[in-house]
């Protein structure tokens, strides 16, 4: 979860459902639900990251009704978990997030830049939020090549090898993080056109222009400086 800070409508006594919990899940968070896989699809679903036990309740659905009564929860977080939805699945997952949910959630998805790029083969799905509506547009409906698979492995072993800070620079070009209430307002389109337009251009032309400028080593970081040479006299002394 990139947008930890953004779930914001949970109160005390709400009884919290999150959804695809993966390797950590939120701490607030009481109950878990997961889709059944074998452990080969679990490693991949998980991101290649290690199995880890809960120490909250997990349930597993069979792929079309969540295992809970109507209204059951008072708040659902469905983070990183939209894109992997199956196409012929999709509706009747937000059908069942709405059921269950009391009228509040969370939701957090790769933006589509993060799989256009990248293109995750177990992602179904480019997504986008436009006027507070995720707009869905099936994979196989755009073309990729091999400058994805290469782009791929780069992020799977390349990033392993050499630290990068890329996504997390850039994070709200790469990732989506939302509060919806009462509905999930999305639509599946058929085209890039009808996901990405001429206004995202002009909005993230703004976006890149206003971000803050990163210093370029420690040096440039006076106040990280400070703290350092400030412990370093500190020792010294006794």
């Amino acid at each position: 979860m990139f947008f930890s800070e953004r779930i914001k409508s949970i109160r005390k006594s709400d009884k919290v459902l999150e959804i695809g919990p993966g390797s950590s899940p939120f701490w607030r968070s009481d109950v878990l639900l997961d889709k059944k896989f074998d452990e080969k699809q679990a490693f991949k679903q998980r991101g290649d990251l290690p199995k880890i036990e809960y120490d909250k309740p997990i349930y597993y659905y069979n792929g079309s009704t969540f295992p809970f009564k109507d209204n059951e929860f008072d708040y659902v977080i469905c983070s990183q978990v939209l894109e992997h939805v199956p196409v012929d699945e999709f509706d009747n997952f937000i059908k069942e997030i709405e059921r269950v949910a009391g009228s509040v959630g969370y939701i957090e998805v790769p933006r589509l830049f993060y799989d256009f790029l990248f293109n995750f083969y177990e992602h179904k799905w480019l997504i986008n939020l436009k006027n507070g509506k995720l707009l869905l547009l099936d994979k196989k409906k755009v073309e990729f090549s091999c400058i994805q698979d290469i782009f791929y492995l780069m992020f799977k072993y390349g990033r392993k090898k050499k630290k990068t800070t890329l996504i997390k620079d850039f994070v709200d070009l790469f990732m989506i993080g939302y509060e919806w209430e009462d509905k999930i307002n999305y639509e599946i389109v058929n085209s890039l056109d009808e996901l990405i337009s001429n206004e995202d251009v002009a909005f993230y032309k703004n976006y890149f222009m206003s971000l803050e400028e990163k210093p370029s080593n420690i040096y440039d970081d006076k106040p990280l400086v400070k703290k350092i040479f400030e412990k370093i006299r500190n020792k010294m002394k006794i």
